[in-house]
C-alpha cells in the first residue's frame, strides 16, 4: 500500500483581501506541523499547488527536515477562486449570515457565477489527484500541500459524496490539518480526515480555539 497525505495550508490572510499568503500564525502552524511529522514520516515525494500559501506552508514545514525531495508544482491542486463565488451569492441576494458561503457555493455548483465552473474545478482536482496516485509506489509516502476545497473535492470523489456534502466538509477542514489516503490494489480509500493533532499541545496554534 502507498500513502498520499494531503496537507491544508496554514492560516492565511484576509479572506476578502490579500488571502494568498500565510499569517504569522500560519507560518508557526507550518513549522510545528513539520516538527511533529519529521518524527513520523520519511516522504518519498512532495507535490504542492502553485499558490503562494501552498509554497509557504511547505517552506515552514521543511525547516524541521534534514532533507525533503524537491517539490513538484501542480496547479491542479490550486484552490477555487472564492471571491467570484461570494460576489455571485451577493448578486443573487443571499442573506449575509452563517449559511451564506454554503448557499453561494451551491449556486456555483448549479452553474452560477463567473470564472472557473464548479464542474471544471472538480474535474481538474480529480485529474491532479490521479497523477499523484499514478506515481505512488508500494510503501511510499507522498505529501501534497494544497487547500481545503481541494481536499474536500478529493474526498467527494473517493467517498462518492454530493456537492453539498463536499462543501460542508470543506467548511470544517482546518488550517494545517492532515487528510490521508491509502492507495493499493487498484483502490483509493480514506484513512484519516482533518487530523490536527500536531497542534494539540499549543493553544495558540489550536485549530479549535480560533477558526
Amino acid at each position: 500500500m502507498a500513502r498520499v497525505v494531503m496537507i491544508r495550508h496554514g492560516e492565511a490572510g484576509d479572506l476578502l483581501g490579500e488571502y494568498d499568503l500565510l499569517s504569522p500564525r500560519g507560518w508557526n502552524q507550518a513549522r510545528v506541523l513539520g516538527q511533529y511529522y519529521s518524527k513520523i514520516w520519511t516522504p518519498d515525494r512532495v507535490v504542492r499547488g502553485a499558490m503562494r500559501r501552498h509554497r509557504e506552508t511547505l517552506e515552514g514545514f521543511a525547516e524541521a527536515f534534514d532533507e525533503l525531495p524537491d517539490a513538484t508544482e501542480d496547479a491542479g491542486f490550486n484552490e477555487f477562486e472564492h471571491l467570484p463565488v461570494i460576489a455571485h451569492g451577493s448578486a443573487m441576494g443571499l442573506t449575509p449570515d452563517r449559511s451564506f458561503f454554503l448557499k453561494a457555493m451551491m449556486l456555483w455548483a448549479e452553474g452560477g457565477g463567473e470564472g472557473e465552473s464548479y464542474a471544471t474545478f472538480q474535474a481538474r482536482v480529480e485529474e491532479a489527484f490521479a497523477r499523484v496516485v499514478a506515481h505512488a509506489t508500494s510503501g511510499s509516502t507522498t505529501l501534497v500541500f494544497t487547500s481545503g476545497g481541494v481536499i474536500a473535492a478529493v474526498c467527494r470523489s473517493v467517498l462518492n459524496l454530493g456537492p453539498e456534502q463536499a462543501f460542508r466538509l470543506n467548511g470544517v477542514i482546518a488550517n494545517g490539518s492532515v487528510t490521508t489516503f491509502r492507495v493499493g490494489h487498484g483502490r483509493v480509500s480514506l484513512d484519516t480526515l482533518n487530523n490536527a493533532a500536531a497542534f494539540d499541545a499549543d493553544d495558540a496554534l489550536s485549530v479549535w480555539a480560533a477558526r
